[in-house]
C-alpha cells in the first residue's frame, strides 16, 4: 500500500454541505500531510477550449482571474470556519476549469499519492440517476484512493 502524501478535497463551493471538507481537515491533521482544496469551475476553460474560442483573450483571462480569486477567498474562508486554519502543513488552494469529474481525476493522478475526499450530496435528480454524479464518476475513474462522505 502506498503512503498518502497529501489530501485533496474538491469543493463545489455551493455551501450545501461541508462534511467532506471537515473530514479532509481531520485526516490532514492526523496524517500530518498537506491539504489541497480544489475547485473546478466549468466557466473556466481548459487549454484546448481556449484555443477553440475566438474572443478577446485578455478579457477572458481577466474574467478567469476574477473567478479564481473569488474561489480562492471562499475556500480559505471555509477552511478557517471549519477549524483548518491551524493545520500542520500550509494548505494549497487550486482552481481549475473543465468538467468537474474529469478534472478532479486528472489532477489527482497528475499529483501522485493523494487521497481524494469528496462530499456525496443526498438529493438525487433524474439527470444524476441517468448520468451519475460527480462523486460517482470520480470513484469509478480514479486510480487513487477516494473517500466519499455523505452530507449530514
Amino acid at each position: 500500500m502506498k503512503e498518502i502524501d497529501y489530501i485533496m478535497a474538491p469543493l463545489d463551493l455551493s455551501g450545501e454541505c461541508r462534511t467532506g471538507l471537515k473530514t479532509a481537515i481531520y485526516l490532514a491533521r492526523k496524517l500530518r500531510v498537506p491539504l489541497e482544496l480544489l475547485h473546478v469551475d466549468e466557466r473556466i476553460m481548459n487549454d484546448e477550449q481556449e484555443v477553440m474560442l475566438r474572443v478577446n483573450y485578455q478579457d477572458w483571462e481577466k474574467m478567469e482571474r476574477k473567478l479564481e480569486a473569488e474561489a480562492g477567498k471562499k475556500m480559505a474562508k471555509w477552511l478557517e470556519e471549519e477549524g483548518g486554519a491551524d493545520l500542520p502543513k500550509k494548505p494549497v488552494y487550486t482552481v481549475l476549469g473543465g468538467d468537474p469529474a474529469e478534472t478532479i481525476v486528472n489532477h489527482a493522478e497528475k499529483m501522485g499519492d493523494c487521497l481524494v475526499v469528496l462530499t456525496k450530496k443526498r438529493n438525487s435528480t433524474v439527470t444524476e440517476l441517468l448520468l451519475g454524479s460527480v462523486t460517482q464518476k470520480v470513484i469509478r475513474k480514479a486510480t487513487v484512493p477516494v473517500v466519499a462522505v455523505h452530507c449530514k
